[in-house]
């Protein structure tokens, strides 16, 4: 049997592979999250994910209790389309504050596998474009 957490953060899927958005609440996941849905990501979870180690990976799933929900402020809860058992290749902390200008990409070990990880201001109107090229980033130097 696989290990297994519920993590608050949300996930998405950019061609298969599992991205998380790690915030407390108000951090800016639900409103990254619905960035990256209109550029062609496709939803794991919103808010909370469920992740589970099989061999060296860990792969992400939608929360039973909410799956397939996004919560839009100011409008409500609305159901999306979400798949699930993907991959996680790439992971963000959200700060609400500067990003520093050239870092090195840091990792964070999630079910003791280390996944590379950013620090990103969900705000910003570039953040859902930095998520993807760290992501390509990651994709590229895992191929070297």
């Amino acid at each position: 049997m696989p290990e297994e957490i519920d993590i608050y953060a949300s996930a998405v899927s950019v061609n298969g592979n599992g991205i998380l958005l790690i915030g407390e609440s108000k951090s800016g996941k639900s409103d990254l999250t619905l960035r990256l849905l209109h550029d062609g990501a496709e939803l794991i979870a919103d808010d909370r994910t469920v992740l589970k180690k099989k061999g060296t990976t860990v792969y992400a799933f939608p929360n039973p209790e909410i799956k397939g929900l996004v919560e839009v402020r100011g409008v409500g809860l609305i159901t999306f389309p979400f798949t699930e058992n993907i991959p996680v290749a790439a992971a963000f902390t959200l700060i609400n504050k500067e990003e520093e200008r050239a870092v090195e990409t840091d990792y964070r070990e999630i079910m003791g596998i280390k996944i590379p990880t950013w620090k990103i201001n969900p705000f910003y109107a570039s953040a859902a474009i930095k998520v993807k090229l760290a992501l390509h980033k990651t994709l590229l130097e895992n191929r070297q």
